[in-house]
């Protein structure tokens, strides 16, 4: 019954994606503008007030990754001829290579691929779909000063609800869950931004600021984001300038995915997800395939959401104990196991 439901869950939510993406995207934003909002209404500021605030911070934050980009992008339409030149001249070599392995199918295709068409094509293609974007980035700020405002409002309506104790201390974890995950995920993506920004500069690859914010964009897909914004960078830096600076690359690339991913970003977040590693990583495939890329981007706050409020049920707790660490494991107080599945200690 209950994988019955899961997969009737899971279906609705695939379908509805369309919809849910902007609502979900525009809920994180609110709540990674709630400080300022509360900050604001602290002061004396009225609520349509304190939202217009926090608005303005969250409008200035993309404004400006905005103009970076466009920066970034420019420079990177300065640098495609070069890019062109010497990806011609790595094909002509990759198809004698192959033709002297008597791989002739496989040089023929290489040499036939037209990067300059191909290039060109995914060009035309992100100038089309700019106002899509601008059109769902303009949404989703609207929802999430609509969700900001009725928040009080929300509270209000939990209390004439039966079981309002416990789903206010849900939505009230959840919110400051989300909110501390965001905050450190976006200083520690801005940290590996920076680092793999500096690293291509020092090794002076082309485009750096552009290799640093897709750094800082990827980091927040977990575990393989970092790894995934390494291999364009390092790909044109083997192309352009040869294998000994590629590996150098890669090698600083690794160097800041350990220190970052696996050593600060641990000590600073701590124990706070409440997620397994492998959870995480299962999580973010899983959100990916039913809401698309932004599903793997916010596959981490979603599923802390889920764990807290399944935490809550007499009936699924035991689903947020899978789905949490080792230390909540450890931690737990129910009695242990008894007969032939139990471990030995408890036996």
């Amino acid at each position: 019954m209950l994988a019955a439901c899961a997969a009737v869950v899971s279906y609705g939510i695939h379908f509805w994606s369309p919809v849910l993406v902007p609502v979900l995207l525009s809920l994180c934003v609110a709540a990674a503008g709630q400080p300022v909002f509360e900050g604001a209404q602290k002061r004396g500021a009225p609520s349509y007030l304190a939202a217009a605030l926090a608005m303005l911070v969250v409008m200035g934050a993309v404004f400006g990754f905005a103009v970076l980009m466009a920066v970034a992008g420019n420079e990177l339409a300065d640098s495609l001829p070069k890019y062109e030149r010497a990806i011609h001249q790595f094909q002509t070599q990759a198809a004698i290579e192959l033709q002297q392995h008597h791989l002739t199918r496989l040089s023929v295709s290489v040499a036939r691929f037209d990067f300059g068409k191909t290039s060109t094509a995914a060009a035309e293609g992100m100038l089309s779909s700019a106002a899509g974007i601008f059109g769902n980035v303009a949404l989703v700020l609207v929802l999430a000063a609509f969700f900001m405002l009725e928040r009080a409002v929300f509270y209000q309506k939990l209390s004439r609800i039966p079981s309002a104790p416990r789903a206010r201390d849900v939505f009230h974890r959840a919110l400051g869950d989300v909110q501390k995950y965001l905050w450190l995920k976006t200083l520690m993506s801005g940290a590996t931004g920076i680092l793999a920004g500096a690293l291509c500069a020092a090794l002076d690859v082309p485009n750096a600021v552009l290799w640093g914010l897709v750094a800082f964009a990827l980091n927040y897909a977990p575990n393989v984001g970092s790894l995934v914004a390494a291999i364009l960078p390092v790909g044109l830096t083997l192309i352009l300038r040869g294998p000994q600076p590629a590996a150098a690359l890669a090698a600083g690339y690794l160097v800041i995915n350990v220190v970052i991913g696996n050593v600060v970003e641990p000590k600073v977040m701590g124990q706070k997800l409440g997620l397994s590693p492998l959870v995480v990583v299962v999580a973010m495939v899983a959100w990916g395939f039913l809401l698309g890329p932004v599903g793997a981007l916010l596959s981490t706050p979603l599923t802390m959401v889920f764990k807290i409020t399944v935490g809550h049920s007499d009936d699924l707790r035991w689903v947020s104990r899978l789905l949490g660490n080792f230390s909540e494991a450890r931690d737990t107080t129910e009695p242990p196991l008894r007969g032939s599945l139990a471990p030995r200690e408890a036996q």
